[in-house]
């Protein structure tokens, strides 16, 4: 239940530092039913609702909020469900004509302070080095990810953004997210030349290492089944 409300907590964020970045995008978010209905503008993967029915039953009144939401945002309303949620909301999403349109896992890894030793602030591993983003390599960084998405969320308290390097040449960028003892490592990327080339192991490696540090206690990802990020992971 705390990672839902985590991941939950996570996005809010990212719709309030989208919000803050461009006012124009109409981001926001809603809190219904113990969890939030994310909206940050465009086509991003974070218009969604998730943790609802984690903390008790979710009525059709509380579902019927959502579709109001993201019918004034302008894209259909879709809600993530955890296996452990009251199944209260099952049965409304049933009622309503919901349809089933993929699985995410999530990993988690309890953390210990030892896990952290002498791999911060900067990993390496198969020649690939991997440092906090500065101003020096913020620009590498969002356009290696999607720039105005991660020119926001390196804005966010809480948040370190890494570039993966190779031979000096940026190749990859991530970030992880503290929200108190639970860190949550957000969205990866390899430049296609480089990849399967160890850079999103390593990048994994060293968001661990930065939870560590942080005094986390438990760290989080989540990743399709069946895809590279869910093996790597």
């Amino acid at each position: 239940d705390g990672v839902g409300v985590a991941a939950a907590d996570q996005l809010g964020a990212f719709a309030d530092g989208m919000a803050a970045l461009r006012p124009g995008s109409g981001a926001r978010w809603l809190p219904v039913a113990g969890g939030r209905a994310i909206f940050t503008g465009g086509d991003f993967f974070s218009n969604r609702a998730l943790a609802m029915g984690l903390c008790g039953p979710v009525s059709h009144d509380d579902v019927e909020r959502v579709e109001t939401f993201y019918a004034e945002c302008g894209v259909p309303s879709e809600i993530e469900i955890a296996s452990m949620v009251d199944r209260s909301l099952l049965r409304v999403l049933n009622q309503r004509g919901y349809q089933l349109l993929r699985f995410r896992n999530i990993y988690a890894q309890a953390l210990h302070s030892g896990d952290a030793t002498g791999t911060a602030p900067a990993a390496r591993s198969r020649a690939v080095e991997v440092h906090a983003v500065d101003a020096s390599t913020a620009v590498a960084w969002s356009t290696t990810l999607l720039e105005t998405w991660n020119q926001m969320v390196r804005a966010l308290p809480g948040v370190t953004a890494l570039v993966a390097v190779m031979d000096g040449q940026p190749v990859g960028a991530a970030s992880v997210m503290v929200l108190g003892a639970t860190a949550l490592l957000g969205g990866a990327a390899t430049l296609p030349a480089f990849r399967r080339r160890g850079v999103q192991r390593t990048l994994i490696e060293a968001r661990l290492a930065v939870a560590a540090h942080a005094g986390c206690t438990l760290a989080v990802v989540t990743a399709d089944p069946g895809s590279s990020s869910g093996r790597n992971a």
